[in-house]
């Protein structure tokens, strides 16, 4: 199941000038649906431009019996994971430096060989 809706009809066609001219809006400002995986996993999926004071919050998060992983493009280099299996009194969300040289995985979510090849800036 999903719906998709534009809840602003009509924009400013410049955002310099915001009570100038407005245009029709060709874009859904809201996307949503539900999901079910081959295993039985459900799913809920959101995207909107209305999350005020969001500037990239693509999430991704996983729940499960025994814990939870929480990933986010605004804190891309971290991951948070919560292990229910600890003792209470060390359980909640622990904050993953997943870039970090020591990690398994360090050197950022890209691609060694192809981050030598992004320009700098000097």
């Amino acid at each position: 199941m999903g719906q998709l809706a534009t809840l602003i009809p009509e924009r400013p066609l410049s955002a310099q000038d915001p009570t100038g001219p407005k245009g029709k809006v060709t874009v859904d400002d809201v996307a949503q649906f539900l999901g079910k995986f081959s295993n039985g996993a459900v799913a809920c999926f959101e995207a909107t431009r209305f999350a005020i004071g969001r500037k990239n919050h693509n999430c991704i998060e996983v729940n499960g019996d025994r814990g939870s992983v929480y990933w986010d493009f605004e804190e891309q280099n971290y991951l948070y994971f919560y292990d229910k299996t600890r003792p209470v009194a060390e359980q909640g969300f622990v904050k993953i430096n997943v870039t970090h040289d020591s990690h398994p995985y360090g050197g950022g979510p890209w691609p060694k060989d192809t981050a030598s090849a992004m320009p700098t800036h000097s």
